[in-house]
Parts: structure tokens; C-alpha cells; sequence
């Protein structure tokens, strides 16, 4: 997109029509970017040379992996400590474990001043001293110029998409800027892979402990995939937030590669194996309990989750977390931790949860047929979504993004399950609306008290207190 203005009665966003062009354009003037339009075969020979094994969506989409891959969600300021944590984990695990690791870079003012402005070379350096593949997450609205670095360094995967980031960004921003911005990175993975080289993408709404219904947080995943499918991205990850109640979490992930194949078949991709597609659990992201040993309960109910909902990935965090006192060692705990508990999730019977996970399907296929219908036959997904944003159709809670309306809230149920407390103008059915509130009338009995708002609010400094339900 050359910029946000929507076309006057046009069925599109203003697409890049060229995108070489238009990057030639972006990059122009920015120091160290010049060479890598002029290096780019240099650039492609390093990523092939460094190997299947440090390719993030070989390792992802092999058919033949044992067991599903490892991610900690960790956070260091420095590269040299990145370096050291990964040499603990090869020390650990060994090459035969597959490990994707986390280059974070945060927006914080001491991180700034540590990891944005790292060159190719150092990030360079780092690749080829890893024996795993790495992904690169960053809090910032655009990250254009971090993918460009990130790429040309030979790093194979990334975090983000124009919905999920936008959504939960820490400022105040615009879907219809975010779709800018994450169009260019889609052009650009997508670019690659006309080189032979396949980027990962994975969407994921960020870790900021928010309850969000899983079938929204489905819905709005689903539809950034389609987004980056339609914009030539060839490997996805789709990324499910723990919410603590097992039968959602179960349902959660295990309806993702489903749902979302579906909707590449409506989309026009009868071969969905041209487009690798894998699914990620991620630990519990709010509060954390101030007992280390309540903070593995919980990493343990991750991962035999995503062992019994067949995830690709887990996405781990430590069990130190709630208390402050974190560092290399606890972060490996927690690692194994998701390791042990998803070899016993992947052996137990996954069918106890049917009837969660069809009134899941239900409300899923309710928000993005709904927001799809929107997209017509000629219209781009990506237009669609942003219409429905400002209609209040979709709709997040707890979001400052300029575009959301904010109506809608969740709320636990009597059984622990996130529902809905308003759902806004979320084109939901009859019968789901009458399920949540069913669920609310219990809790209400329940605990003798009308649901109200302070329900909401209580449910909202309980997350923040590691009391998941």
C-alpha cells in the first residue's frame, strides 16, 4: 500500500502495486539498506547455506518431528546475553531437540538503546553461532525496517500482523495504518520466497495477559493469516493464548489448523499444502503466581494442553515469573517443564471436549463468514476487516486502537470458561448469546450477586494475581 486513503468507491486499499520499486523507494537514503538490494543474492546464499535445521518453517512443518517444537518466552537487553542463553539451551537439550529461540526487541528505553539499532552484522553473528533456528519479536507498530535487518541477517521467522498488533498495540494506533505496515513485511516474506527462501510468520495476539473469548481470539487470527496468505506469505503460525480452562484451551488449538484450512479452500487454495501452516499454544500470559511451584502448575497445564490439542509449537515462559527472581536457569526449567507435560497432553484422549469445541466452531465461523461477506468477490481481506472494525462487527476488548469501538467484555463463567459479559455489536447467533448468558445467570446464583460490571473487574485483577479461574 502506497498509503492509508482508501480509493473513493474502490473495492481496495492502495495496494504496492510494485513493491521493488516501492522498497527501493522506502529504503532510499537509509544507512546499510542500499547493500542489501544489491547484495540479495549474498543474502539468499546465506540463508541456504546455513541449513534446514536453522530454517524456522522446515522445522515447524516437517512431517517426521518426534515431538512439537520449544520456544521460551524470554526477554534480555543485551546480544552477548541472548548468545549466553542459547548456549545453555544447546548445553541442555542438544541438536536433536527442536528449539525455535526468541530474539526480543522491546520498545523499553534501556532495550532501545541495547538491540534496535544492532547492525546486520551483529545479528549475523548471533545466526551463526546458533545451532536453532531464530524468530524476532518486537513490540513496535512498524517494524519494516527491523524485518529488512532481521531477513538480510539470515533470521527465518517473525512475530506480528496487521490485526493482532494493531489490536494490542501500547499506543494508541490504526488498524489502517497497520495494514500499511505489515503489507510491506508480507510483500517482502513473500519476496524471499520467490528466492527460495521461506520466512515464517507467526500471528499471534501479543502476551499481555488480556482475556479475550477464544472464539474471537480465533476469529481475529484466522483473518490475519488470510490477510498474509493473500498477500504471498507461504508459512504461517497460528498462535493460541492460554486462557487457564482446559476444555477452551484444548478446543482453542486444536481448532486452528481446521478452521483456518477451511478458509484457505474458500479462499481459492486447493492445494492448502502449498502454504504451511502450524499452530502454537502459549503459555498463560498474565499475572503470575508468587510461588514458583504454582507457577510450573501452570506451565504443566500448558503443555498438556498443546500436547492433547496436537500443537506444533509451545511457547514457554519461567516459573519464576510472578516473583521477579528470573535468569537462565529458570527459564530452562520452565522449557522442560512444557517438554514433559506436552509428551504426557499428546497420549490422552482428546474427544472429552466435543461439545466446547462446537459451540467454538459456531462462534468462530460466525465472526469471519460475517466479516468475509463483507470482502465480496473483488474486495481484498484486508479492507474488509478494517470495515468491519469501524462497524463494530469486530470488536476487541480492552484496546485503544483507534478504529475499535471497545464495547465488547469478557467475563468468566461458573465453570472458569472466558465468556462474553457484552458482546457488542459481534455478529454472534441467538443460540451462543444465549449460552454466555446462561453461563453468567449460573455464576450469578452461584455466588449470590447479580453479574455486573464488577464481575468483570474482579475477573480482570484476578488474571493480574496468576488466579487464572
Amino acid at each position: 500500500m502506497l498509503d492509508t486513503n482508501i480509493n473513493n468507491g474502490g473495492d481496495k486499499l492502495s495496494y504496492i502495486d510494485n513493491f521493488y520499486e516501492f522498497r527501493r523507494d522506502f529504503l532510499k537514503g537509509k544507512s546499510g539498506f542500499l547493500e542489501i538490494q544489491e547484495n540479495i543474492q549474498e543474502i539468499i546464499n546465506f540463508h541456504q547455506n546455513q541449513g534446514y535445521n536453522k530454517n524456522s518453517s522446515y522445522k515447524l512443518n516437517k512431517k517426521s518431528s518426534k515431538w512439537t517444537i520449544l520456544q521460551g518466552d524470554y526477554s534480555y537487553t543485551t546480544l552477548d546475553e541472548h548468545a549466553e542463553f542459547y548456549n545453555k539451551l544447546f548445553e541442555n537439550f542438544g541438536e536433536d531437540t527442536d528449539i525455535l529461540l526468541t530474539l526480543s526487541i522491546d520498545s523499553a528505553d534501556e532495550t532501545k538503546r541495547n538491540l534496535q539499532h544492532v547492525s546486520i552484522e551483529n545479528l549475523r553473528q548471533i545466526v551463526n553461532n546458533s545451532a536453532f533456528p531464530i524468530q524476532i519479536r518486537s513490540v513496535k507498530n512498524d517494524q519494516r525496517i527491523l524485518a529488512e535487518k532481521a531477513f538480510a541477517s539470515g533470521i527465518s521467522d517473525i512475530v506480528g500482523g496487521a490485526i493482532t498488533n494493531s489490536a494490542y498495540s501500547f499506543e494508541r494506533v490504526s488498524l489502517e495504518q497497520g495494514l500499511v505496515h505489515w503489507e510491506y513485511i508480507d510483500k517482502l516474506i513473500a519476496f524471499y520466497a520467490t528466492k527460495g527462501v521461506i520466512i515464517n510468520k507467526e500471528i499471534s495476539l501479543p502476551l499481555s495477559g488480556n482475556l479475550i473469548p477464544p472464539c474471537l481470539q480465533i476469529a481475529l487470527i484466522i483473518l490475519d493469516g488470510l490477510i498474509a496468505v493473500e498477500n504471498g506469505v507461504k508459512s504461517i503460525t497460528l498462535t493460541y493464548n492460554q486462557v487457564g480452562r482446559i476444555s477452551q484451551d484444548i478446543s482453542g488449538i486444536n481448532l486452528l489448523k481446521q478452521l483456518f484450512s477451511e478458509y484457505l479452500k474458500k479462499m481459492g487454495h486447493d492445494n492448502v499444502n502449498d502454504i504451511g501452516v502450524s499452530s502454537a499454544l502459549a503459555t498463560w500470559s498474565g499475572g503470575f503466581p508468587k510461588s514458583s511451584a504454582e507457577g510450573y502448575a501452570i506451565i504443566s497445564s500448558a503443555g498438556i494442553c498443546g500436547g492433547i490439542g496436537q500443537a506444533d509449537k509451545i511457547i514457554s515462559t519461567s516459573p519464576d515469573k510472578g516473583t521477579g527472581q528470573i535468569d537462565n536457569s529458570s527459564y530452562l526449567s520452565g522449557i522442560q517443564t512444557a517438554k514433559k507435560s506436552f509428551e504426557i497432553g499428546r497420549y490422552q484422549n482428546g474427544e472429552l471436549h466435543t461439545q466446547e469445541s462446537q459451540r467454538l466452531k459456531i462462534a468462530v465461523k460466525d465472526i469471519v463468514d460475517t466479516v468475509l461477506e463483507k470482502s465480496g468477490q473483488n474486495k481484498e481481506i484486508s479492507l474488509a476487516v478494517l470495515e468491519a472494525f469501524k462497524d463494530g462487527i469486530l470488536d476487541v476488548p480492552f484496546s485503544s486502537m483507534i478504529e475499535n469501538h471497545g464495547q465488547v467484555l469478557p467475563i468468566r463463567g461458573i465453570d472458569g470458561c472466558v465468556r462474553y459479559f457484552d458482546y457488542g455489536k459481534l455478529p454472534l447467533s441467538n443460540d451462543i448469546k444465549t449460552f454466555h448468558e446462561e453461563c453468567l445467570k449460573k455464576r450469578g446464583q452461584k455466588e449470590q450477586r447479580e453479574p455486573t460490571f464488577q464481575m468483570v473487574i474482579d475477573d480482570i485483577y484476578a488474571a493480574g494475581k496468576g488466579e487464572l479461574i
